[in-house]
């Protein structure tokens, strides 16, 4: 959805980033294949989805939360689509 995004911004006259900023998500192989290459916030999506899971499952057996917030490992990888 970003690299279409920034190819609608482009064919506007839009510059990125200068005029608009554009950050995608979970560092897709398509994120270094626009022009320019877009910022992308990094995350463990596999990990995310089995601690949901986990999380679930315990609320559908009526069980106690241990933790209710669990914080992963993520990151920021800056490309040319900031400032």
């Amino acid at each position: 959805m970003a690299a279409g995004l920034l190819n609608g911004l482009t064919d506007a006259g839009v510059n990125v980033p200068d005029d608009f900023e554009l950050i995608t998500n979970n560092n897709s192989k398509i994120a270094v294949m626009t022009r320019p290459q877009m910022s992308s916030i990094t995350q463990p999506i596999y990990d995310l989805g089995a601690v949901a899971m986990r999380m679930l499952t315990k609320l559908m057996n009526h069980e106690e939360l241990a933790v209710k917030n669990i914080i992963l490992p993520h990151g920021y990888i800056d490309r040319d689509s900031t400032k």
